[in-house]
């Protein structure tokens, strides 16, 4: 059986088609994934039949929070945005801080503010020390020996990435690596107005909408959490700011699965029944959007004046989160959903 020629022959005997792709056919093609509503059902049944271990979903360090919006889970996007005075990057501190507590891996990725600024609120929470004393460096002794102590303890997982010098496309491969090398859990971007593009864009609003796209997708393809921050334009006449007011571009807000709204109120806000439902003054989120959940929730925080932070709620009923009792469950996986 003599070979099929091939096209230094055909080219011999001039009978090389013109058309590089004649003859050719396709060995594997990209097409959509269909699945039929079986399919569908039968997944929805096995998530809902399936026992929620405290491991599966991160906290945001207040357990209303975590109860309307069902926790930061794996390649979900979130979007908080709050005014400059707020204290996005402290809140940030806080949620970080309570999931490395609780076995997470957190990484911060920064485009504005340095390690210094990162790396004192985290002590000052950790160690409970004054946060004016160690700003001046006039700390006591014994909230000296407790800023030792948490630097002894500390874990030697990274958290940290300044991004400040970055463009979001040169940056995105190195956190891609990051991210998969160091198993990380959740990644958050403070904030998107700061992150700089090596492309030129004639309107700021397609510029932002581009980089925060680029930076969502890092937590998607990764299939873990991201957080975005974004500052927030207002006005006179805002009382309460909604995902109306995030600054430069919507299509942000709307690309992202839980939107949380980060304010202080110039007067107290009732319910129905004229309640005080958060006090004028309080620092306090609203429960913007939450793709599978209910949405319009305002939750005050709990604010540490003296420490600059904002301290952890935890749920009154709820048991303490065991982390040798979760990972005993992890060697059990025929009982993790009910029969």
């Amino acid at each position: 059986m003599s070979a099929s020629p091939d096209e230094a022959d055909m080219q011999r005997d001039g009978t090389l088609p013109e058309d590089p792709r004649s003859g050719t056919r396709i060995v594997a093609a990209k097409v959509p994934r269909v699945l039929t509503v079986r399919q569908l059902l039968t997944s929805s049944r096995e998530r809902a039949f399936m026992k929620r271990r405290a491991s599966d979903v991160l906290t945001t360090g207040h357990y209303k929070l975590d109860d309307f919006t069902g926790g930061i889970r794996k390649g979900f996007s979130w979007l908080f945005g709050a005014d400059t005075s707020f204290g996005k990057s402290t809140w940030l501190v806080s949620v970080a801080d309570e999931n490395i507590k609780r076995g997470k891996k957190v990484l911060i990725v920064s485009s504005e503010d340095p390690e210094e600024i990162y790396g004192d609120r985290l002590m000052v929470r950790r160690a409970r020390v004054d946060a004016k004393r160690h700003r001046d460096q006039r700390l006591e002794p014994e909230e000296m020996q407790r800023v030792l102590d948490v630097e002894q303890a500390a874990e030697p997982s990274p958290v940290y990435v300044d991004a400040a010098r970055w463009n979001v496309e040169e940056l995105a491969p190195h956190l891609e690596t990051i991210i998969r090398e160091q198993a990380i859990d959740l990644v958050a971007f403070d904030y998107i107005q700061e992150f700089k593009s090596g492309k030129r864009w004639q309107d700021e609003r397609v510029k932002f909408r581009e980089i925060a796209s680029v930076l969502r997708h890092l937590g998607k393809k990764a299939k873990v959490a991201s957080i975005l921050f974004s500052q927030l334009t207002l006005d006179q006449d805002t009382k309460i700011p909604t995902r109306r007011n995030i600054r430069e571009c919507r299509d942000i807000a709307n690309a992202s699965e839980v939107i949380l709204i980060g304010f202080e109120p110039d007067a107290d806000i009732l319910d129905k029944e004229k309640k005080v439902l958060v006090d004028a003054g309080t620092k306090c989120v609203l429960v913007d959007k939450v793709k599978n959940g209910p949405r319009g929730a305002k939750v005050p925080l709990l604010w540490s004046p003296d420490h600059a932070c904002f301290d952890n709620v935890p749920d009154p009923y709820a048991r303490p989160y065991d982390a040798e009792a979760d990972a005993l469950a992890d060697s059990f996986p025929d009982e993790t959903r009910y029969p």
